[in-house]
């Protein structure tokens, strides 16, 4: 989820099978240097609960575009930029291709 530093963490799966093994929070917090109520509200928001653990994570939510939150949240800072750059049509050219290199750069690779 946008805004958890533990979904976005790069070792999230080794913090998530701590938890789920009973780690206790304040040894994550000690060992990954975030507080330990982070763990808490990671195990209970963000993690699947009873039966539904063995799925593994619930995708997340999407608006009527197909949009999660993060996603629309780029689209309107792409649109302020653009409504700022616009009587400087290089810039926006060139804020694009930086744009167009960060969602390259961040896709997984398959």
């Amino acid at each position: 989820m946008p805004g958890c530093p533990i979904c976005t963490h790069p070792e999230r799966a080794a913090i998530e099978e701590k938890i789920r093994r009973g780690v206790f929070w304040t040894r994550l917090a000690a060992e990954y240097g975030l507080r330990a109520y982070l763990f808490a509200v990671h195990r209970f928001r963000h993690m699947p609960q009873g039966e539904d653990a063995a799925a593994g994570p619930a995708p997340e939510p999407r608006n009527a575009m197909g949009r999660t939150e993060f996603e629309e949240n780029w689209v309107l800072v792409a649109n302020m930029l653009r409504n700022v750059l616009r009587p400087f049509p290089e810039a926006w050219k060139r804020v694009l291709e930086g744009i167009d290199q960060l969602v390259f750069l961040t896709k997984p690779a398959s």
